[in-house]
């Protein structure tokens, strides 16, 4: 499942990945079943904009025993209070609401799940 974060808040692919320094391809266990895998980081450039946000594109590769609410459960609880301003699930822009992006990675991670 791919995931794209749009954000203004500089410090969020820090939280995100629970660390201090980043490198790309960076694999972060979620859960026995499930990884976050860290592909790249850039700013998007607007001229009117004080501050350009930032768009961090990761994966999450499971196996087919992971409970999708977990992982719908961990990923909002990564993004919320933070400065996310576009989420992305599989290339579908998704609304910013607790239940609409958890029923989004939950349904996403049904059709993906291995056999």
């Amino acid at each position: 499942m791919d995931i794209e974060i749009q954000t203004r808040d500089n410090m969020f692919i820090f939280d995100l990945l629970e660390t201090k320094q980043i490198s790309s391809d960076v694999i972060k266990p979620i859960t026995e079943n499930a990884n976050l895998v860290y592909k790249r980081k850039f700013h998007m450039v607007n001229k009117s904009m004080n501050v350009p946000p930032e768009i961090i594109n990761f994966s999450i590769l499971f196996l087919s025993g992971v409970a999708s609410g977990i992982i719908s459960n961990w990923l909002w609880d990564k993004i919320k209070g933070k400065e996310v301003t576009k989420i992305k699930i599989n290339n579908k822009e998704v609304d910013f609401e607790e239940g609409i992006i958890k029923r989004t990675v939950e349904e996403t991670i049904e059709m993906e799940r291995p056999m």
